[in-house]
């Protein structure tokens, strides 16, 4: 999440809270930004990797971020469900909805020609390239928009 962002979303939220309620909240975080691990670690596939600013997001009166969410769900996948039912399921990254409605970038393939659907499915065509949905039981898509 970008710093803007960050203070946007500070600023919509200051509006529920009493002046007095907002002066327990952690500062934003700065300083350097370093990787803290991998989860879950090579040689797996598809580690996520959790910085000291995502991991600042977990103090009171901040939002969760991407990196957290994605994390958490796949420690409940790896760890916490039996692999028959962990077989049964597929959980998107939060990236997913994000990179599906995102804008069109102007230094692409020009693609206004298209529908909109086939727009946006290009976007993502690739990130269920490994994957048979049509084998899964639940799938799941994490929205994590302020």
């Amino acid at each position: 999440m970008s710093t803007r962002t960050r203070m946007a979303t500070r600023q919509q939220t200051s509006s529920f809270f009493d002046e007095d309620d907002m002066t327990d909240l952690q500062p934003t975080f700065s300083g350097p930004v370093m990787k803290l691990m991998v989860y879950p670690p090579p040689p797996a596939k598809g580690g996520i990797s959790v910085t000291n600013e995502d991991l600042h997001c977990l103090n009171d009166g901040e939002f969760l971020n991407d990196v957290i969410i994605d994390f958490y769900l796949k420690y409940l996948v790896l760890e916490k469900l039996k692999k028959e039912d962990a077989q049964r399921i597929h959980i998107f990254s939060s990236f997913f909805y994000k990179r599906l409605n995102q804008r069109e970038r102007r230094t692409g393939p020009d693609t206004t020609n298209l529908p909109i659907q086939k727009r946006k499915h290009n976007r993502v065509k690739t990130w269920t390239r490994h994957v048979d949905l049509f084998q899964k039981d639940f799938i799941f898509l994490p929205i994590n928009e302020s």
